[in-house]
């Protein structure tokens, strides 16, 4: 209590299975994914809380953690190699591009350290290192077009003000987590703003080689060891990614695509081809299949016709989600008297193609999303309850000032089996919403005909949303008692 919470490259507040928590005047700003989540609480009291605006001059995409954890193991089988004396191991890329597994490391070091030092100010792009400027560099090259994030926004699948769980990670999708007696209970929420949260989701259609094995479904995905996914576009020229987005209507369309490769996806191919090499297994759980090695080192051709993506991730393939001011996820007992949400802003763009016109997951869309939703990471919603039951107390509860560029817009949805008691004299106020504010008559008439909406690109206005599952009781007052 009494302080200021800043500067987060993940949340303000985070905490797993406490009891009789209170967090009250505080402020808690500049955050990446929420600035308060909760999980498998038992007890939890938020007052006179000011939550945002979430941290708007983030320098780094999600590819540069990736990077960085990537270094670990890669180390260690380096320092196994040499404690042991054993022969350098190399790889041969497409195109005769040699790389042994000490220049692959310090490609990988050298692209991410140079990005850094810009950033920080440390060089600037005409500075001259090893007689070489940084801009001509080819790593800084490769490094600034993976892990400078110019746009500054945060770039993964979700934002919050407040996230509310019930129990284990909430990465995945709305209801998903475990939801037991005691996972996520009384919850009090009072004098709390929430204001400011901005988003702009890098979606990555998500490589797969299921099908190449028979399988009726897709369940397993490229990645490496620390869920940091191969982005199949970002090794390939960019006619060749363009390509991708056409691949759900067009399976062949990627018979010829050739790997050009960048310092993150040579470690995470080099890393599954070296995991064995000393006897100990460095792989730690990473995926990254025969056939997608055997292409990038140019020995056969990509299997487009077997290959499939699966969409509505991002960079860990976390499910997109979108900006939700508060997120209440299972928790029984909640109470929300005065809770005012304001200026949410969701800026990522129209949602990829790769998957098709999927709805949800099973037909192309990440695993747990919410089915007839398509893409979700342009999504907005003011107040999100899902599962659990909540009690509206008093007139003083607003949403205002949404907007997201090109998804939908909620102002109080109530889904998953959810339960919206308001008391006599409640309200929650909800006011100027936007949805697809950026989308162009022209563009909307093209995904029309190209059939690209209603999914995976959908543009929804409502002021409150109620599942058939869900039910609003009590005092309801007008407006609130049916989607609109």
């Amino acid at each position: 209590r009494n302080g200021k919470l800043g500067l987060s490259s993940h949340h303000g507040i985070h905490s797993n299975s406490a009891s009789n928590l209170v967090i009250r005047d505080l402020e808690i700003y500049d955050f990446e994914v929420a600035a308060i989540h909760l999980n498998g609480f038992n007890g939890a009291t938020l007052e006179n809380l000011i939550l945002g605006p979430s941290l708007q001059e983030v320098p780094l995409t999600g590819y540069y953690s990736g990077g960085r954890f990537l270094l670990l193991p890669l180390r260690q089988l380096l320092q196994t190699v040499d404690d042991n004396e054993l022969e350098m191991p190399s790889i041969t890329f497409n195109g005769d591009r040699e790389l042994n597994l000490e220049e692959i490391i310090d490609n990988l070091v050298e692209s991410m350290d140079l990005v850094y030092r810009v950033i920080t100010g440390d060089v600037n792009e005409d500075t001259i290192i090893d007689e070489v400027q940084v801009q001509n560099n080819p790593n800084y090259i490769a490094g600034k077009a993976l892990f400078m994030n110019e746009e500054g926004l945060p770039d993964g699948s979700s934002i919050y003000g407040i996230l509310a769980n019930s129990k284990g990670p909430a990465v995945f999708g709305f209801g998903s987590s475990a939801n037991e007696i005691g996972d996520g209970e009384d919850l009090t929420i009072n004098d709390v703003t929430i204001q400011g949260l901005r988003l702009l989701a890098n979606e990555i259609p998500v490589l797969s080689f299921d099908k190449c094995y028979g399988a009726d479904t897709l369940s397993t995905i490229q990645l490496g060891p620390f869920a940091d996914v191969f982005d199949l576009r970002k090794t390939l020229s960019q006619t060749d990614a363009a390509l991708i987005e056409s691949h759900a209507v067009d399976p062949d369309i990627l018979d010829h695509i050739k790997y050009i490769g960048n310092p993150l996806a040579d470690a995470q191919i080099a890393l599954a081809v070296f995991a064995q090499y000393t006897g100990n297994d460095f792989g730690f759980g990473g995926n990254i299949d025969d056939l997608l090695v055997s292409w990038a080192k140019g020995e056969s051709t990509f299997p487009s016709s077997c290959a499939d993506f699966i969409c509505n991730g991002d960079v860990m393939f976390h499910t997109n989600k979108g900006i939700a001011g508060a997120r209440i996820d299972g928790i029984e007992n909640v109470k929300i008297i005065e809770l005012v949400i304001n200026d949410l802003v969701n800026e990522s763009p129209l949602v990829s193609y790769a998957c098709g016109n999927y709805s949800g997951p099973h037909n192309g869309g990440s695993t747990g999303q919410e089915m007839e939703e398509g893409g979700m990471g342009t999504d907005i919603r003011g107040i999100a309850f899902s599962r659990g039951d909540a009690e509206i107390i008093g007139p003083k509860s607003s949403v205002s000032n949404l907007d997201s560029f090109y998804g939908d817009t909620t102002g109080l949805d109530i889904f998953n089996d959810a339960t919206v008691d308001f008391d006599v004299g409640s309200d929650i106020t909800i006011r100027k919403l936007k949805s697809a504010s950026k989308l162009t008559e022209s563009q909307y008439n093209y995904l029309v005909s190209e059939g690209k909406t209603p999914y995976p690109n959908n543009f929804d206005l409502c002021t409150i949303n109620i599942e058939d599952t869900s039910t609003v009781i009590g005092a309801v007052p007008e407006g609130k008692n049916g989607s609109d």
